[in-house]
């Protein structure tokens, strides 16, 4: 620049939530409360201060979205699970509480209940 004046783009915030993070968790809701084939990309990404065109470069279809919600629910799931095997314990006491956490899970996430696990035909 003639002037010396720095025109980068600003610093990015080290503790913003990513975007693709925001969109999953803002998908997670959206799928959660209404069917898949209510649920709306342009409302979604509205819901997380994008447009539609910026939702679909993170995740380029609907399909692709909801995988990625429907996965990064069993990956959490999965890791609650794994924390509570390492808990200290009796075997009995760990398995009852394996048995416990998909329920406790779930409650913690109600809008995940009603999410299929499939997209239905429409």
């Amino acid at each position: 620049n003639l002037f010396g004046e720095d025109v980068a783009r600003p610093k990015k915030d080290p503790n913003a939530v990513p975007t693709d993070e925001r969109i999953l968790s803002a998908a997670e809701v959206a799928f959660g409360e209404s069917q898949y084939a209510d649920a709306n990309l342009a409302d979604i990404a509205a819901s997380v201060g994008i447009r539609r065109p910026s939702l679909l470069y993170h995740f380029n279809t609907k399909e692709a979205l909801y995988g990625a919600v429907v996965l990064r629910i069993f990956a959490a799931l999965a890791e609650s699970l794994a924390q509570l095997m390492a808990e200290p314990g009796t075997f009995e006491e760990r398995l009852e509480g394996l048995m416990k956490a998909p329920s406790h899970f779930f409650r913690r996430r109600v809008v995940v209940v009603v999410v299929p696990l499939r997209p239905s035909a429409a």
